[in-house]
């Protein structure tokens, strides 16, 4: 299986232009080779195995338990985040999230973005919470 990720030339970058590797693909293309499958991972809180938020009042430090937490997923199914090809975060504060968390967002996904959508909500399952995250991979 080949994940390709691109962002075309003729269509705006996301993301400060300085950055070498923008903070999302805007196109990822799976090619199969053989038959393979598709992972899931459903909203994700920064909880600890208590549903205890780990950083009850701190954006950068809930997207790096979140992140944490989806690595965790990822591999109890044999995936890593260099799988994923998609990634969907809802925020309660898109200001905070571009200020403090967005550098975590991109320190995870390293030189491999996958495609990203930011909603801000009202608010979450979890009212404390202030993203939840889900993500979709792929993998032979």
């Amino acid at each position: 299986m080949e994940i390709r990720r691109i962002w075309p030339p003729d269509v705006y970058k996301l993301g400060d232009p300085s950055w070498d590797v923008p903070a999302c693909a805007q196109v990822v293309e799976v090619t199969r080779t053989k038959p393979g499958r598709s992972i899931h991972v459903a909203g994700t809180y920064g909880w600890d195995l208590d549903q205890t938020l780990v950083e009850p009042s701190d954006m950068a430090g809930q997207v790096d338990a979140v992140m944490e937490n989806i690595r965790r997923s990822l591999a109890a199914v044999g995936a890593t985040p260099a799988d994923v090809v998609r990634v969907k975060s809802y925020v309660t504060d898109m200001d905070a999230f571009i200020r403090e968390g967005v550098d975590a967002f991109r320190r995870f996904w390293g030189d491999k973005p996958p495609t990203s959508t930011l909603v801000q909500i009202v608010r979450l399952g979890d009212p404390r919470a202030m993203i939840e995250m889900e993500v979709y991979a792929e993998i032979d």
